[in-house]
Parts: C-alpha cells; sequence; structure tokens
C-alpha cells in the first residue's frame, strides 16, 4: 500500500479495482466515477459488466467519513436499481431524495 502523500492533490485515472488497492483506508474526499451501467450501451462490450460488490466495498474502505462518491449511472430504472442494491450490499445506504 502506498503512502497518502503519493495521492496528495492528485487525480487519479485508472481501472478502480486495479488502482484503488494500493489506497490508504479513509483518505479520498472525493470520488467521481463512471462505472459500467450493466448494458451494452452502443453495442460497448465494455459496457455490459456491472461493478462487483467486493469493488464497492473497496471504495467505501478508502472514503473519508464524510465523503462524498460522485456515481454516474443510466436513467434507466432497471440500471439505476441495480447500482443501489449493490451499494447497499456493500456497506453504504444510498440516501433516496424526499418527495
Amino acid at each position: 500500500m502506498k503512502s497518502i502523500n503519493s495521492y496528495v492533490n492528485r487525480l487519479i485515472w485508472g481501472n478502480a479495482p486495479e488502482v484503488i488497492r494500493d489506497i490508504p483506508n479513509n483518505s479520498i474526499d472525493l470520488m467521481p466515477t463512471d462505472p459500467p451501467y450493466g448494458y451494452a450501451f452502443m453495442q460497448r462490450n465494455w459496457d455490459k459488466a456491472l461493478v462487483s460488490i467486493g469493488t464497492w466495498k473497496e471504495c467505501l474502505r478508502v472514503l473519508k467519513p464524510g465523503a462524498f462518491a460522485f456515481i454516474m449511472c443510466a436513467p434507466r430504472q432497471d440500471v439505476l436499481s441495480r447500482q443501489i442494491i449493490n451499494l447497499e450490499e456493500a456497506g453504504r445506504p444510498v440516501l433516496q431524495p424526499k418527495c
């Protein structure tokens, strides 16, 4: 695992399951991510996969308490619900907007 100083004031770009392993616990303030949506948008095979619960657990491990994760998702309800379920299974209750 690398020192937190290796990441201070840096944008980390890469494949999350590979990159996140080296990041120390509770060290990230903001995690913007555009993960695969779980269907082949425009026939792109890389978009067929859904983020694993294990990867979401790693994301939660590195986020500081009170940190933000901005997770892009398709507006399709089936895709959105699967992302929410996986996040909750990883240990993060997803806040729902009040109507």
